[in-house]
């Protein structure tokens, strides 16, 4: 899975592991890499100012983490098991999950204004 930054200068990506990985992305060279607790984490996207992305998993919740410093800052939960998509737009959040009964839902969030 991948994500890049709004101005496009920065990728963040993930994969079957539990490493989620940014990169330059003019000349790929690794500049971060952040360990998760569970395997399979899909990065869902950056934030406006490109100073986070957004990941999520089967923990039920989508995890914000701050890129210059590596450390959670938010978590947005929801029922459900994985997510399908997740999309942003000023202080909103939308993401699509499957819920335990293998159905789909949609879920949002309004962020806090800075």
């Amino acid at each position: 899975h991948v994500a890049f930054s709004t101005d496009g200068a920065t990728m963040v990506t993930s994969g079957d592991d539990t490493k989620i990985m940014v990169w330059k992305a003019k000349t790929g060279e690794r500049v971060a890499e952040y360990t998760t607790r569970i395997k399979h984490s899909r990065v869902m996207g950056c934030s406006g100012d490109s100073t986070s992305f957004y990941f999520g998993g089967g923990a039920g919740k989508i995890t914000r983490v701050d890129l210059p410093h590596g450390r959670v800052i938010q978590s947005l939960k929801y029922d459900g098991t994985w997510l399908q998509a997740m999309a942003r737009s000023g202080n909103n959040v939308v993401a699509a999950s499957y819920t335990a009964q293998g159905r789909s839902a949609l879920v949002g969030w309004r962020l806090a204004g800075k």
